[in-house]
């Protein structure tokens, strides 16, 4: 294994900036609608949507979401890993919306759910993998009559509370003023504030950082907030503790959960298995305690967008030490592993946003990881179409 603090985090330039702690917790109000009755959607769990003999390890969601007026977009090279993806064709097949340009993209007018099927193959039109999907599109109004809790948890790339922020913006606009997101801090250590998006995220945190952090420094980034010292100082997992502090006792109705990149990303192909255990080890305790403070909650896991295609910029971030085709490898079969084991849980619930980033366009040149403005609302975007599902 290596060294424990190895992270996506661009050296030199961290996504958290030192920031110390700031006590003031809001009192969350809970709204004037009608309590949280969201739940998810039960897939077809016959449904063969992940390849398991592709050769370019094909990879679909059991269903990808969209909501009305919006427009929902699948970029079908990010559902697949080939060295040279020039030299394969995908064919797209769904009874709406239209591929352009290796994008299948759909503004709906009306709810409803609809077939996918996705074909790799070499320019011979030799099978490389084979998979199918639904689309389910929900109404951009679904839920506004309810009072919805939500707690965001991840690493950098929900850290600074940009998809927060636009996914707050969005279903506000979409006319449910009873929504709200708590956490510790609104973004990059800001003060917490009632009219702000807030999250519980951290630039460079792996799961195990959930669970095993615990530094005194005094900045807001030093410890875990779901670690308790018991009454002899031995540290332990106290989510409801948490909640007590941060939202007056009360179980949020959906988490968001989105951690994994910085567990694989420095992987490599001969130590990718070591990493990847690991994560699921830390994963699977740390979400069962989760599940058992909050047995109610709708637990959405959020799958890992993929990074910047410009090889240039994980040199110029890394120097060699992340790059570009190992990441996509790693990216995806990360991706891949999660579906496999919570895809058919009714415990949690996949969210694809994975579909949703375009490697080109939603990252600036110099970041190989941390996307653009739009490559955060794309991200938001995928978020709140899985959302509006619940309803």
């Amino acid at each position: 294994m290596k060294n424990s603090d190895k992270s996506c985090e661009i050296p030199g330039r961290p996504t958290d900036p030192v920031a110390v702690l700031n006590d003031f917790i809001p009192l969350w109000q809970s709204g004037n609608g009608k309590p949280f009755a969201g739940k998810a959607l039960k897939l077809d769990p016959g449904l063969k949507n992940i390849d398991v003999s592709s050769a370019v390890n094909l990879t679909l969601p059991k269903a990808f979401f969209g909501v009305t007026g919006v427009e929902c977009r699948i970029i079908l090279n990010n559902l697949f890993v080939l060295h040279n993806k020039n030299q394969a064709k995908v064919n797209f097949s769904c009874p709406v919306g239209t591929v352009t340009d290796g994008v299948w993209s759909y503004t709906a007018g009306k709810t409803g759910r609809f077939p996918v099927r996705v074909e790799v193959t070499d320019l011979a039109g030799r099978q490389l993998g084979m998979a199918q999907s639904e689309l389910i599109i929900s109404d951009a109004a679904a839920g506004n009559d309810q009072n919805v809790s939500m707690l965001m948890i991840g690493d950098s790339l929900f850290a600074g509370a940009q998809s927060a922020g636009f996914l707050l913006e969005s279903i506000r606009e979409h006319g449910n003023p009873n929504f709200y997101l708590f956490g510790s801090h609104s973004g990059a250590g800001k003060p917490l504030a009632p009219d702000k998006a807030a999250v519980e995220a951290y630039g460079g945190w792996r799961w195990a950082h959930f669970m095993e952090k615990y530094e005194s420094t005094g900045l807001y980034n030093s410890k875990s907030k779901f670690l308790q010292p018991d009454e002899n100082g031995n540290l332990k997992l106290d989510f409801n503790a948490y909640l007590q502090k941060y939202h007056q006792g009360k179980a949020p109705d959906v988490i968001v959960i989105l951690l994994g990149c910085n567990d694989i990303a420095h992987a490599s192909m001969d130590d990718f298995d070591e990493w990847m255990e690991a994560s699921r080890n830390y994963r699977r305790q740390l979400l069962e305690h989760i599940r058992s403070c909050a047995p109610e909650a709708v637990i959405g896991l959020v799958t890992l967008p993929p990074g910047n295609k410009r090889n240039k910029s994980y040199l110029d971030n890394y120097q060699g030490r992340v790059v570009f085709q190992q990441f996509a490898y790693n990216q995806i079969a990360y991706v891949r592993q999660m579906m496999l084991d919570y895809q058919d849980d009714p415990a949690y619930s996949i969210v694809p946003i994975y579909q949703a980033v375009d490697g080109l366009a939603d990252f600036p040149e110099d970041n190989a990881i941390h996307p653009a403005p739009q490559g955060y609302r794309n991200m938001a975007i995928a978020i709140e179409a899985w959302f509006k599902s619940l309803f």
